[in-house]
């Protein structure tokens, strides 16, 4: 009986010893489990912050176009206005730049000679410094015309300016 004795501790040893490493892979198997469950939680929470990331990047593509196509009409505006100024702009300068016409002074019927002669000089250099003091006088106010186109043109100048800013 001694060896049946023996022979039932060492299966009794043996059965102890797998009840112990079943019981232990029991407690591991489980700590496996709850971190499977916690990495499929992170899996879905990852997944929806994924889904989330992308509906914020197909908004932001869509606002990125939308502002895009406003730049494209924004530019495209700015442009003709431009143009639409340098046109302006060119029209005034060259209405500006046109000279002032020189007054047509008429030709005053001659006096005939006969008439001169018989004058007295003194007489016939009155008439002559009447009629031409109102043509110096005249001549006198055009350059007051020129300065009068100098300020129109500082007055649209500084108008266009105001456009430009």
């Amino acid at each position: 009986m001694s060896s049946a004795s023996e022979t039932i501790n060492k299966l009794s040893e043996a059965l102890n010893t797998l009840i112990t490493a079943y019981e232990e892979l029991q407690g591991e198997n489980n700590k496996l489990e709850v971190v499977i469950t916690q990495l499929k939680e992170e899996k879905a929470n990852v997944q929806e912050e994924k889904k989330k990331l992308e509906e914020e990047k197909e908004k932001v593509e869509q606002e990125k176009n939308s502002l895009q196509d406003n730049l494209a009409t924004l530019s495209d505006n700015s442009e003709e206005q431009n143009n639409s100024m340098y046109n302006m702009l060119d029209k005034i300068e060259l209405l500006l730049s046109n000279e002032v016409s020189v007054p047509n002074y008429e030709k005053k019927d001659e006096v005939p000679n006969e008439v001169i002669e018989k004058e007295p000089i003194l007489e016939s250099q009155a008439k002559i410094n009447e009629e031409v003091s109102p043509l110096l006088k005249e001549d006198n106010k055009e350059p007051e015309n020129n300065s009068d186109n100098k300020i129109d043109l500082n007055r649209m100048a500084s108008l266009l300016n105001g456009f430009n800013k």
